[in-house]
């Protein structure tokens, strides 16, 4: 999840910026780096469920310059791990106002193995106005801004799994179009 920080990042760009204009130009050069930017488009959906004393996690997102990734995991009663889980990066998730998901589950005991599969299908509608978004994180060595539009979705989706219908609520659902810019962050260094 992206933190806003827009406050610290401002006043730190300022002053980096201070900084670099009375820099030496042999000096600046050494911490020029490459700024990564990449236009992302796509969905994402994390939903939960509940059925038989079980629970049902499901997350599907879709980024059109990472591709596809859908998960689930389901628990028993009082249970701490999850009792089955699965994954899967299928070239599909979602089509105009809909959803559909095959994933295959394996148990997670000792004994392990396939364990069937989970068909997730639904539908989807805008829930508002697309909004804009800018957020700034440092993560990983790399100072991460985005900048684009979310788009909140009304998501009514099920899951068929083990035999059983779990209906699902999609608390997070959202569309997103976003140019996402990661800038290598330079170690300081510190002398004595």
């Amino acid at each position: 999840m992206m933190v806003r920080r827009w406050g610290k990042v401002v006043a730190s760009g300022a002053a980096l910026g201070s900084l670099m204009v009375f820099a030496p130009s042999a000096h600046a050069q050494e911490h020029v780096s490459t700024v990564e930017v990449t236009q992302e488009r796509g969905t994402a959906l994390s939903c939960h469920g509940t059925s038989g004393g079980r629970s049902v996690a499901v997350s599907l997102y879709s980024n059109s310059a990472f591709g596809n990734f859908a998960a689930v995991a389901v628990e028993g009663p009082g249970s701490q791990e999850p009792l089955y889980t699965g994954d899967a990066q299928p070239d599909r998730l979602f089509g105009d106002h809909t959803v559909n998901a095959v994933i295959p589950l394996t148990r997670s005991s000792a004994a392990g193995g396939p364990a069937g599969r989970a068909v997730v299908v639904g539908t989807l509608r805008a829930a508002a106005r697309p909004t804009d978004v800018h957020e700034t994180l440092q993560d990983g060595g790399y100072l991460i801004e985005t900048t684009g539009t979310r788009q909140e979705l009304a998501a009514t989706v099920r899951t068929v799994l083990l035999g059983q219908a779990v209906p699902l609520t999609c608390a997070d659902s959202f569309r997103f179009d976003l140019e996402v810019r990661r800038t290598p962050v330079q170690p300081t260094t510190h002398t004595r």
